[in-house]
């Protein structure tokens, strides 16, 4: 009996040696291809401002600074809820926190936070006029402007999940002289996952959130990853940036990818609707179950 026990724990430490080798890996190149990530962009954080609403930046001068939110950005002429199309969105995911996997409820939610970049037209003044004072850029709330509507598809709360809903007012934006925009929203999803569970406690985990505009086809507004993503060269897939990404005791994060999708509308009009699908590519941490099996093995011996 003894060696019986014995040899089937000298078999588990092997297959757990065996398999610590030989990871699993999960292919994605044939639909999405891989790419490598780069460093984070420099600037980057999770900190937000939150002083007043007008918070000029290169050189503070409130005069200056009143005058451009007065006659720029809540001028008459500006709608903050048209959308300046045709508009191409920049985006950055930045992955820091793996909450919860349910493997009962399939449902997986993270913590990540986007750096999305774009250019709106009719935001842009002279920081040489005489009434702005070579203000350059304002720090200014969400609400301010026109902001894409970044929607999670596959929620597992219900409904639609998009920015407007739930982004706090601390996510303040930068808004250029030139018009470009600088966002960086921090938000909290948890979405669909259809769990496989037949490899337990040696299996792999592959979930998505996809999301997209819920209101804008590709005509109006489009997606791109940020310049300082290395995406692949037909710009359809990076990987999310995951320095910031806090240990998980349960699970290890393999890869992050994301893949840029477009699809056609189900009317038969011909409208193309892109989408992003980020994945989170989870390999279960499997030592500590080995360790319960050895260790219930022992008490036998």
């Amino acid at each position: 009996m003894k060696a019986i026990i014995l040899c089937s724990i000298y078999f588990l430490v092997t297959l757990v040696t065996a398999t610590k080798k030989h990871r699993p890996f999960v292919d994605l190149s044939k639909s999405h291809g891989r790419s490598k990530r780069s460093s984070a962009p420099t600037g980057v954080g999770s900190s937000h401002l939150t002083t007043n609403d007008i918070v000029p930046i290169a050189s503070y001068n409130q005069i200056g600074a009143d005058n451009v939110y007065t006659n720029i950005i809540s001028s008459s002429n500006y709608q903050s809820n048209l959308i300046p199309a045709p508009v191409q969105v920049d985006i950055s995911v930045f992955l820091t926190h793996l909450l919860d996997l349910d493997q009962i409820g399939q449902h997986l939610t993270v913590n990540v936070y986007f750096l999305l970049q774009w250019n709106d037209h009719r935001l842009t003044w002279d920081p040489n006029d005489p009434n702005y004072l070579n203000i350059t850029d304002l720090i200014v709330p969400p609400d301010s402007v026109w902001t894409p509507d970044l929607t999670l598809y596959n929620t597992a709360n219900g409904g639609q999940h998009y920015f407007g809903q739930s982004v706090s007012e601390q996510h303040r934006l930068t808004v250029s002289h030139t018009g470009d925009i600088s966002w960086k929203p921090q938000m909290e999803y948890t979405m669909s996952c259809a769990m496989k569970m037949g490899k337990f406690p040696f299996d792999t985990q592959i979930c998505h959130m996809k999301m997209g505009s819920w209101a804008y086809p590709k005509a109006y507004l489009d997606w791109s990853f940020g310049s300082s993503i290395e995406s692949s060269t037909d710009n359809t897939t990076a990987d999310m940036f995951t320095q910031e990404f806090n240990y998980n005791r349960e699970w290890e994060l393999y890869h992050a990818p994301i893949a840029y999708n477009q699809r056609y509308a189900e009317d038969g009009s011909g409208t193309i609707n892109p989408d992003l699908k980020m994945y989170f590519i989870l390999v279960r941490n499997y030592d500590k179950y080995m360790f319960n099996v050895i260790s219930v093995s022992i008490l036998f011996v």
